[in-house]
C-alpha cells in the first residue's frame, strides 16, 4: 500500500479549492508533516524557518535568480526537485 500525501492534501471533502495554493488557508489540516505518532518532531522549527525565508524573499523581490535548469525528481510518492539551482543577489 502506498499513501500519497499530496492526494490527501487535495481532498475536496476537506479543502475548499484543493488545487489552489492558498498560503493563508485556515483551518489547514494538511498531512505534510505526518500525523499522530508519525508526526515530524521538527514541524514547528521547519514552519518557522519557512515563514522567515518566505517573508525575507517577499520583502526583497529579485533576491533569488535561476542559475540553471531545474530537474524534477520522478517518483510516485512525492513531488520534489533533485536540482533547483539559484543564485542569491547582493
Amino acid at each position: 500500500m502506498t499513501v500519497l500525501f499530496q492526494a490527501a492534501n487535495r481532498d475536496p471533502d476537506y479543502f475548499e479549492h484543493p488545487d489552489e495554493l492558498l498560503l493563508d488557508r485556515s483551518p489547514n489540516k494538511h498531512l505534510g508533516y505526518g500525523w499522530g505518532t508519525h508526526a515530524c518532531l521538527g514541524t514547528t522549527v521547519a514552519q518557522r524557518v519557512l515563514l522567515a525565508l518566505v517573508g525575507a524573499l517577499a520583502n526583497h523581490p529579485g533576491l533569488l535568480r535561476p542559475a540553471g535548469p531545474a530537474r524534477r525528481r520522478r517518483t510516485a510518492t512525492m513531488r520534489a526537485f533533485d536540482d533547483l539551482p539559484v543564485t542569491l543577489q547582493p
